[in-house]
């Protein structure tokens, strides 16, 4: 007969003096300092939010992760607002709580209630805080949802950072230069740091929305983002919003909309420098079914015939014209579950 093999129980024991050791240490300091490695980390993603842009959350690791920062930024008009506001309904159908502060005053109520906003689980900050006193509201707001709901997920928009005015801005209502621009990163900083740990141990995740400029550096074009590099070093992903052409119902007519390009130029949960492509039509926000179609026919899931396009929900055919994508849709409540699953199943 076979001996058994002791190994098992030599595991089990050592596991039990490094619980024990903990526990002595942590009784010692009167905190808990220190944990098993196979105890939950603070670091591991529970929760993910949609950001209704499937092959966006695809590539950034699933979603706009619990427990992180991420920056979102880009120039004017690329669709950062637009893209926050599908983050917030996502939030509220986990069940969660958005919160926004929009110091630009420029959120559109109406279009965030067409979008699908609930404006019951939407808390909104007063424009008229200063920068000093953001991350303070930010840590009470954190903290005072956690205890009274510690499992819903919490989304903070910052829409944005860069117009966000110090007291001093506030007082002389004009621009402080480059020395406020120091002052600015600083006080940034110190706020990632301080906020950077309640984010982690709550179901929060914080997403700072900032604009971009260009800056020549040893006679080379850079693009920066204002407020310094705190928050740049403290997200998790860094995403860059970029407008890539209209889109026109004719060759001739008014756009109705606009091509955005997103790239992941941070990931700290998945790959980065991924890149991917949706349409943003205005007064209607990003379309998922647009965005999984344009990629089902660069992959071939849809097959071209002539003008037609051609793709199979279970055993049938469907052969439409792209124009008619959302009515085909609206039509078969299967094609664009079955589209969104083709096109996961093709795509690496």
């Amino acid at each position: 007969m076979s001996r058994k093999n002791p190994e098992p129980k030599k595991k089990d024991k050592t596991t039990e003096i490094l619980r024990a050791a903990a526990d002595e240490i942590n009784a010692a300091l009167k905190d808990s300092v220190v944990t098993l490695g196979i105890d939950p980390l603070d670091s591991e993603v529970k929760i993910w939010i949609p950001t209704g842009w499937t092959l966006l959350d695809q590539v950034i690791g699933g979603g706009l992760p619990v427990g992180r920062t991420v920056e979102l930024y880009g120039k004017e008009s690329a669709g950062k607002t637009t893209l926050a506001v599908h983050a917030m309904v996502g939030c509220q159908r986990l069940g969660g709580v958005a919160v926004l502060f929009d110091p630009e005053s420029t959120f559109d109520r109406d279009l965030a209630t067409r979008m699908g906003v609930n404006f019951n689980r939407l808390l909104i900050m007063s424009p008229k805080i200063a920068l000093e006193d953001v991350f303070t509201c930010f840590l009470s707001m954190i903290e005072v949802v956690h205890k009274s709901s510690p499992e819903v997920p919490i989304l903070m928009v910052w829409d944005t950072l860069a117009a966000t005015p110090t007291k001093k801005e506030q007082a002389e209502q004009n621009d402080s230069g480059r020395m406020g621009g120091q002052y600015r990163a600083q006080v940034v900083r110190r706020g990632m740091r301080s906020i950077t740990h309640m984010i982690s141990k709550t179901n929060t995740c914080l997403l700072v929305l900032n604009h971009v400029y260009d800056t020549a550096v040893n006679g080379i074009m850079l693009t920066e983002t204002p407020g310094g590099r705190g928050v740049k070093f403290h997200a998790s992903i860094r995403i860059h919003l970029k407008s890539r052409g209209w889109i026109r119902e004719k060759e001739d007519g008014d756009p109705v909309g606009a091509f955005v390009l997103a790239r992941v130029e941070k990931n700290k949960l998945a790959c980065p420098r991924r890149e991917v492509v949706s349409r943003l039509y205005f007064g209607k926000g990003f379309s998922d079914l647009h965005s999984l179609f344009d990629a089902a026919t660069d992959l071939g899931v849809v097959r071209k015939a002539g003008a037609w396009s051609v793709f199979t929900v279970g055993d049938r055919e469907l052969k439409f014209y792209g124009s008619a994508l959302a009515r085909i849709a609206s039509e078969n409540p299967d094609f664009e579950p079955a589209l969104r699953a083709a096109v996961m199943g093709a795509w690496v």
